[in-house]
């Protein structure tokens, strides 16, 4: 990803509190780094091509999420509480 793809964050609609849920679960598994099952997503060394594309998922997972914000996610009922469970995900990205 590159500087101009943030400037096109597209709106993502979501229409319900389970739509919104299951967003999430996919935001956590990739800013975990891990498989649904808890366990890495590589168990060899990481090597660069596997660390650029484990970037790249988390960047395009947090531009995901900026696009259900821009798409009307805080209207929602559970968005603060499912956004306050990602809240040290997200830090740790910085």
């Amino acid at each position: 990803m590159n500087e101009e793809d943030w400037d096109n964050i597209e709106k993502v609609p979501v229409y319900t509190e389970k739509e919104l849920a299951t967003e999430f679960d996919s935001f956590s598994t990739i800013l975990n780094g891990t498989s649904k099952n808890n366990l890495p997503l590589y168990s060899s060394p990481i090597k660069l091509n596997k660390l650029d594309a484990d970037w790249n998922k988390r960047l395009k997972a947090i531009k995901r999420l900026e696009g259900l914000i821009l798409g009307g996610a805080p209207h929602i009922a559970n968005f603060p509480i499912l956004m306050s469970k990602l809240y040290l995900q997200i830090n740790a990205q910085v």
